[in-house]
């Protein structure tokens, strides 16, 4: 791929989201990072509705780091990380009502174990493969 295909990512805790935004480089870009779960859907629906817009929350997204001109709208947000079965449905469900069309994407890893983070980013970023190579993530 050549240019970073935009994702957001949610969980509760901000410690590892550089860490995966600098891992999933250079085919996915993490543009938007949410830890607020009850403003998520709607932090969310106002990157993608107006990528340009400014954040009503600062994160590590590459969003924050560039230009408002330049800010990208995700296509799939990665949610799970750290989050039990009921957070995590509750959480796909308030997205999916709150943007239509961005593609949900669930990964299940207790983000206090390291090790275990580290190893779930081949997967990740396998499963994200597939999705765009189906497009079920659109390239552009």
């Amino acid at each position: 791929m050549s240019t970073p295909i935009p994702i957001a990512f949610v969980n509760k805790h901000s410690l590892l989201a550089r860490f995966i935004r600098d891992e999933l480089l250079p085919d996915f870009d993490v543009v938007k990072t949410c830890h607020d779960l009850t403003d998520a859907g709607m932090d969310l629906r106002r990157c993608c509705d107006d990528p340009q817009a400014p954040s009503s929350h600062q994160g590590v997204g590459s969003n924050e780091e560039v230009d408002l001109k330049d800010r990208k709208a995700p296509r799939a947000v990665v949610i799970g990380l750290g989050l039990d079965e009921q957070e995590t449905t509750t959480l796909q469900d308030m997205i999916e009502r709150a943007v239509s069309g961005l593609v949900v994407v669930r990964v299940k890893v207790d983000y206090e174990l390291e090790e275990a983070v580290v190893a779930m980013i081949p997967d990740l970023r396998n499963q994200l493969h597939k999705l765009v190579e189906d497009g079920t993530i659109k390239r552009e």
